[in-house]
């Protein structure tokens, strides 16, 4: 029976997830409520992506145990409470944005199209926009959709300065509905927008508050190291 702490909650424990032999995530942790924003950094390789896609349900070989609102989905994208939005764009080059929204209720669509910034570009096909825009819209699409819990993976590399505060906004404005769990290697964007944080170390998760942290862990280099690499310039 779920219960009433159990709402508005995704919670995933003891994921593993080993690949040619190599364990890549092993007992992994993690529980989002709604209004969550966790950010997760990791080193190239580290298994940031490959965790989103677990939680997701993209890799059926992987372990996982996912609870959604208190109950437990084998492959969890078919609750319908959970959307992912992966590095590459997921929506076709020549789809109108329009067209796009169309999967969308109408009046979630209508709310989308009043976006400044989405509408003058409502009757553009998805390929004629730039990277920024691109990721904007889909971040902005899946925010519309029924789902309680964003996945993002890198939703801030690539694109200009103006969209990664454009997507702050927006998600700063849907917390109150949404929970989210965003990878990238932009940290200083991903402390700014998140309410925890954690970071991918030899495929166990572990908390971090700070850049002090950072270093700690070695995903930093210390004051040493950086002032011996402008003595060597």
């Amino acid at each position: 029976m779920m219960t009433q702490n159990a709402m508005g909650t995704l919670e995933v424990s003891d994921l593993s997830y080993s690949y040619i032999g190599r364990k890549l995530l092993s007992g992994i942790y993690l529980k989002c409520r709604i209004g969550d924003v966790i950010g997760v950094l990791g080193r190239n390789g580290a298994g940031k992506s490959t965790l989103l896609r677990t939680i997701y349900g993209m890799l059926p070989e992987a372990f996982k145990h996912v609870l959604i609102n208190g109950s437990y989905f084998n492959t969890p994208f078919l609750s319908g409470k959970i959307a992912y939005c992966p590095q590459e764009n997921f929506i076709p080059e020549h789809m109108r944005l329009s067209e796009a929204a169309s999967f969308l209720s109408r009046e979630l669509a209508a709310s989308l199209k009043a976006d400044a910034r989405i509408s003058s570009l409502w009757q553009h096909r998805f390929g004629s926009l730039s990277g920024g825009e691109k990721k904007y819209f889909e971040v902005l699409f899946l925010l519309h959709s029924p789902a309680e819990f964003i996945l993002l993976d890198e939703p801030f590399t690539g694109i200009s300065p103006i969209y990664q505060q454009d997507i702050i906004r927006t998600l700063t404005q849907w917390r109150t509905e949404k929970g989210f769990i965003i990878t990238d290697h932009d940290y200083r964007t991903l402390m700014e927008v998140t309410t925890s944080r954690m970071i991918i170390i030899t495929g166990s998760l572990h908390a971090f508050k700070s850049e002090a942290d950072l270093r700690r862990y070695g995903y930093l280099p210390t004051g040493k190291i950086r002032r011996e690499h402008r003595h060597a310039k």
